[in-house]
């Protein structure tokens, strides 16, 4: 069976990844096409198309590596600087300042519901589920303290 992806990146981002492929290779259960990279790897590939597959798969972790250390940079850098990163929990606001920063702000309709959500039955904005103590404690702390 051929398994055929764009490029190696697009199959895979790990080496657990590849000793699992490369053992289904060697057993003759599946051949690998990876277009872009004008690469098979099959039954009769080389040593050096397993290598060049070996480096393709660390290029595609080195990626992934650095896209997640972008993104945690760009939360802390957000969180630093006063900006919530994500949905403003119930009884808050996603918004947006004049300079188009991010900001959360207190929903002056549903803000006062939540002290008495038990009380009148007060749900969740995604799933509709009744509020929970510590749905609770979350929406009341600051959301920098969080």
């Amino acid at each position: 069976m051929a398994l055929i992806f764009d490029a190696v990146d697009r199959a895979q981002r790990s080496f657990k990844d590849t000793t699992i492929l490369d053992d289904l290779r060697k057993q003759k259960v599946i051949e690998l096409h990876f277009l872009r990279d004008a690469m098979i790897i099959g039954e009769n590939c080389s040593a050096m198309d397993v290598m060049r597959w070996d480096y393709a798969v660390l290029a595609a972790k080195a990626y992934v590596t650095s896209s997640s250390e972008n993104v945690k940079r760009s939360y802390h850098f957000k969180l630093e600087n006063g900006e919530i990163v994500g949905e403003a929990p119930l009884g808050y606001l996603n918004v947006r300042d004049e300079h188009d920063k991010s900001m959360v702000i207190i929903d002056k309709e549903r803000a006062p519901l939540v002290k008495k959500c038990k009380e009148w039955g007060l749900t969740s904005k995604r799933y509709g589920k009744p509020i929970n103590k510590a749905q609770i404690h979350r929406m009341l702390k600051p959301p920098l303290l969080r």
